[in-house]
């Protein structure tokens, strides 16, 4: 239906529910937009080249995560696989939601995948630089914070210090300064609604 029907018998409990749902709802349509805002902004990127190096790392990391997930799929799907080019298609869907096309291999929808992050990399530090945005401790710190309760959500629990020997300083930065610039298009942009 289109009316969420709720009955309490505590006007505050009502209160609550309501601030939630709005709260919730509020959040996802701020989350969508902003993603919405800079997927454009990727797409309407022009990068001359991109470098090998920072591909080969991502097309690594990828593996890395294949590689994590084919080896534990028996506890986490029920199902065995013996060598990536069975699991890899498998995972996709699963996680991701992505099916592979009949012509498109696992190992070109990585190099893809890795290439769109080293094209969004340079994008948003590209504006940063452009914006003169640096990372403040405020910022950093926040990083490290939605890193623990990311690990949280999943019951795994981290300090700061563990947050940043596992994700990296370096990562931190990115994903701060990364938040920085969304911030930013997001302040400076003009948002319509089609009916």
């Amino acid at each position: 239906t289109d009316t969420l029907q709720f009955t309490a018998t505590s006007s505050d409990i009502k209160g609550d529910f309501e601030a939630y749902i709005e709260n919730y709802l509020i959040s996802n349509l701020e989350s969508e937009i902003r993603g919405g805002v800079w997927l454009e902004v990727v797409n309407a990127t022009n990068v001359i080249s991109l470098p090998e190096n920072e591909i080969e790392y991502y097309y690594q990391l990828s593996l890395e995560e294949y590689n994590y997930y084919m080896q534990n799929s028996p506890t986490i799907w029920y199902y065995s696989f013996s060598d990536l080019d069975s699991f890899v298609p498998f995972y996709l869907y699963q996680a991701y939601g992505y099916e592979l096309g009949e012509d498109e291999s696992w190992e070109d929808y990585t190099r893809l995948t890795a290439e769109r992050s080293v094209k969004q990399n340079l994008a948003y530090r590209y504006i940063a630089a452009k914006e003169g945005f640096v990372v403040s401790d405020k910022a950093y710190t926040d990083a490290v914070n939605y890193y623990i309760d990311y690990y949280a959500y999943y019951g795994q629990t981290y300090t700061a210090e563990q947050i940043i020997a596992e994700v990296g300083e370096q990562t931190l930065k990115d994903f701060a300064l990364f938040e920085i610039v969304t911030a930013f298009l997001m302040e400076n942009c003009t948002v319509t609604y089609a009916d």
